[in-house]
């Protein structure tokens, strides 16, 4: 009987011991189009698309705003909470993003000092 014993004992130690693989880590929150607006630099009203695509906790994708479409410099999601890089000819924008649901909730902060807010809403999500 010792040996089923502990052949429980070395498998119950595997199973405990082992790396936990969490499924939130690989859960996709935020791959698929958003509807956003905030406010710009000078305060002026600022309408994007962003077009995001997660892969574990690393995000990329574009920015579209009007006709101009420009790409994430660096991105990373942590739980819920996201970071997004983007940098244009004459500016780099950081923004700190609260992913709730289909809600986006974001503060930014510029190269130059000024900062602000932006909310967005999920369009689609990408099929998986």
């Amino acid at each position: 009987m010792k040996a089923p014993s502990g052949l429980w004992f070395t498998l119950f130690c595997f199973i405990l011991l082992s790396p936990q693989v969490s499924t939130r880590a690989s859960e996709d929150f935020v791959s698929g189009k958003w509807r956003c607006h905030g406010k710009g630099p000078s305060g002026e009203d600022v309408h994007f698309v962003l077009d995001l695509k997660q892969s574990g906790d690393s995000v990329t994708g574009t920015v579209t705003v009007g006709d101009d479409v420009v790409g994430i410099d660096q991105g990373s999601i942590r739980a819920n909470e996201m970071e997004l890089v983007i940098s244009t000819d004459d500016n780099r924008f950081v923004s700190a993003v609260t992913v709730e649901g289909r809600k986006l909730t974001a503060t930014w902060k510029d190269a130059n000092g000024k900062s602000g807010t932006w909310q967005g809403e999920r369009v689609s999500a990408e099929a998986n």
